[in-house]
């Protein structure tokens, strides 16, 4: 690694940057793993995903909250993915699991796959890591990112949703200083943010959690995105539950997660 580089993530108060350089220069692009971190891969490779029922997933804040709401239902959506679609989730877990065993082998990494609650919100998330308390108290989050994303966050700095879901995890964890890097899945170039609590991002995260626990508690809907509506738009034609959505109107009815039939429906 370039002196001047080391020098310049230093003087940014960087937490991960230059320890990860120092140890992909010592690894001359042959990485060999610890026991320990390879039962932790092999651990990951064997766990399915979590039960989200009736808990709202620390990574969906700044979501739709319809969206978020029928997730904590349970309620069965289309989850059918495109070979494309598959392959590029696949290539994010992957992705986090080898920064992950990397962190681990280098030490700057003390713990992966951190659970933590926000239980006056019903709020659940996993965190990618907590960093080695000998580089700082610290939490860590890693975002596999296209091309397109990547130079946008460069130029802009973080996604606001990012954010959010970092000051979810400062919330339910008490550590206010967070690791987020950003790769590029297009070329695996990244950048790293050293996030610090900030009473702005603290505030619109409550008044969120504040709105979904309205409604959990008055079993109420929120309205419809009016791009939903029109069928159009980037968060509707990825939403899973957007036609189950669309024809419900007030709370849903459901039963071991699915949705029964005398549902209200709206008039569009």
């Amino acid at each position: 690694m370039a002196l001047n580089r080391m020098l310049k993530d230093l003087q940014r108060g960087l937490l991960v940057s230059p320890l990860h350089e120092q140890y992909l220069k010592r690894s001359q692009g042959d990485v060999v793993l610890s026991e320990e971190t390879l039962r932790f891969v092999v651990s990951q490779l064997q766990e399915g995903d979590r039960d989200r029922r009736f808990t709202f997933s620390a990574s969906g804040r700044g979501g739709c909250l319809r969206q978020q709401l029928f997730g904590y239902l349970g309620t069965r959506g289309d989850k059918s993915y495109t070979s494309d679609q598959a392959a590029t989730f696949i290539h994010g877990s992957w992705t986090h699991l080898k920064w992950q065993a990397m962190g681990l082998d280098a030490g700057w990494l003390a713990q992966v796959e951190v659970p933590c609650r926000i239980d006056d919100y019903q709020v659940t998330g996993t965190i990618d890591g907590i960093l080695n308390p000998t580089v700082a108290r610290a939490g860590w989050e890693l975002k596999s990112i296209n091309s397109r994303g990547f130079r946008r966050a460069c130029e802009d700095g973080p996604e606001v949703k990012h954010l959010l879901q970092i000051h979810s995890y400062m919330l339910a964890t008490g550590i206010n200083t967070w690791s987020l890097i950003y790769e590029c899945k297009d070329d695996q170039s990244w950048r790293e943010w050293v996030v610090h609590w900030d009473d702005e991002f603290g505030q619109e995260l409550i008044g969120e959690l504040e709105t979904l626990k309205h409604h959990r508690e008055e079993r109420e809907l929120p309205k419809i995105l009016d791009d939903c509506l029109h069928h159009e738009g980037t968060r509707y034609r990825q939403c899973p539950f957007k036609d189950i959505c669309l024809e419900t109107g007030s709370w849903p009815q459901t039963k071991n997660g699915i949705r029964l039939k005398h549902s209200p429906s709206i008039t569009r």
